[in-house]
């Protein structure tokens, strides 16, 4: 025996203490936070949805390794009913769709972590678990990316022969028909408008593995952890 191991030894039996046991949850959480944005954010219309998320909640708090079938068979175990049909227990094609729309509405992520080997290979896919869709990085991305049908505003004022620019001189929005200094044509022989501002309503933009934690540092709750 290595000298090492006798004094973890020596110091077992003096103490009354076993130096080498884990510490472990023995019971699991009594609560989970459920945040305004999840009950009023409009994104989950599916009352199995809120099932879901509650249950996926309370696996991640409970440090529980847990994969999407195994939400399903937990629902199925504690007897959680079918919307379509209360005589039967709820289906896996239901679970399944409802982590679809949670996945849409930006509460959870699938995400591939790298490969404890190295660059070059893939590693295990995970569903990373967000208690604010805003952390999200897909999300952020999403929010961050220009709107379809966008383009950037001319930063000049572009005047033809014949064309008489506005008297007002500015940061104008071409497009708009009111003076400034975005890129409105006005045809030959015809005034600019006499009457500055922005005025006008500019045409309204289109609509913009395991079960794991997000990054650290995109964390607000220490809540997040692994599901499968």
């Amino acid at each position: 025996m290595t000298s090492s191991r006798q004094d973890a030894l020596d110091d077992t039996q003096e103490s009354g203490l076993d130096l080498a046991a884990a510490l472990v949850r023995g019971t699991g959480p009594r609560s989970v936070a459920l945040y305004r944005e999840m009950a009023f954010g409009g994104q989950l219309v599916h009352s199995l949805d809120y099932v879901v998320l509650t249950h996926v909640l309370f696996a991640i708090a409970a440090n529980e390794k847990i994969t999407v079938p195994g939400i399903w068979k937990r629902l199925q175990t504690l007897g959680i009913r079918s919307a379509k049909d209360h005589d039967k227990l709820v289906g896996k094609n239901a679970v399944y769709e409802s982590f679809n729309r949670i996945i849409a509405a930006g509460f959870i992520r699938r995400a591939r972590l790298p490969h404890p080997d190295g660059a070059g290979l893939k590693g295990p896919v995970v569903y990373q678990v967000f208690e604010f869709a805003a952390d999200n990085p897909d999300v952020q991305a999403a929010s961050a990316a220009p709107l379809p049908g966008t383009r950037e505003v001319e930063s000049e004022s572009h005047v033809s022969a014949g064309q008489t620019t506005s008297r007002n001189q500015g940061s104008g929005v071409p497009g708009t028909g009111f003076p400034g200094s975005g890129s409105r044509r006005v045809p030959a022989g015809q005034t600019a408008s006499p009457v500055p501002g922005s005025g006008g309503t500019l045409p309204p933009h289109p609509p913009g593995g395991w079960i794991s934690p997000p990054p650290p540092q995109q964390q607000r709750h220490p809540l997040s952890r692994l599901l499968p």
